[in-house]
């Protein structure tokens, strides 16, 4: 499983300025050993999307919906 199955995000609906994103994205939940429990996974999107802002790199609206969904206890 990787990153984008884990969030039941369409790698096909992903619009091509976010790739690098998604890439850096994957890599450090990669590096943090693939986090996958919602409160691991909550900590994770908010240093990724934090991590995008810094780096100037457009993060796909999916992201953000999964970590609020996720903050909800959705």
């Amino acid at each position: 499983m990787d990153l984008l199955e884990l969030l039941k995000v369409n790698r096909d609906w992903l619009p091509r300025e976010s790739w690098k994103a998604v890439s850096l994205c994957g890599r450090t939940w990669d590096q943090l050993g693939c986090p996958t429990t919602p409160a691991a996974l909550i900590n994770f999107l908010d240093q990724a999307l934090k991590s995008c802002v810094q780096f100037e790199l457009q993060y796909p609206k999916s992201f953000l919906k999964r970590f609020k969904q996720l903050q909800r206890g959705e």
